[in-house]
């Protein structure tokens, strides 16, 4: 009689560490602001704050992200339903959630194409018409410049009360 044991190869203890998943971190602004800081420049911490500043003076709540990157999503709660604005990242980037806009005007072609239109008014963010149903993400340092970062704020401004317009 003999009996068959499986083993499998490259099971090391050493091959389990470097194999596992990173441990999920569930981020904060505090903690955010710090991992953007020791990584990134002065200028996308200093974005990254006003935008944050931004979305507290208007009432925006702020969904962590959790992971071994970090982000932070303002998001409106307003009926019909929560909308997420956009991302920024402890990699140095803010995502504009294109793909996730389900509040009208918002939900559908032309009204995500008249946001691309208003966004792409700031030099150098240049999104196309392939990223009105996508996630396309520039990095934070493109808004160091304080008219930039002033033009997007007022754009995500017309945003929210597009929605709010819309659900009345």
């Amino acid at each position: 009689v003999r009996t068959f044991v499986p083993r499998i190869i490259g099971q090391t203890s050493a091959a389990e560490q470097v194999k596992a998943p990173a441990a999920s971190w569930h981020w904060d602004e505090s903690s955010f602001l710090n991992a953007l800081a020791s990584r990134k420049s002065p200028a996308e911490e200093y974005v990254a704050r006003c935008i944050l500043e931004w979305a507290h003076q208007q009432k925006l709540r702020i969904l962590p992200g959790k992971g071994a990157d970090g982000s932070l999503v303002p998001v409106l709660d307003y009926p019909p339903q929560s909308q997420q604005l956009f991302g920024i990242w402890t990699s140095g980037t803010i995502e504009f959630l294109f793909q996730y806009y389900r509040q009208p005007p918002f939900n559908t072609p032309s009204g995500k194409r008249e946001l691309m239109e208003r966004l792409n008014e700031i030099a150098g963010l240049d999104l196309t018409e392939t990223h009105v149903s996508k996630r396309p993400n520039r990095p934070l340092a493109l808004f160091a410049d304080d008219a930039k970062l002033s033009r997007l704020l007022e754009v995500y401004e017309w945003f929210i009360e597009q929605i709010r317009q819309n659900a009345q």
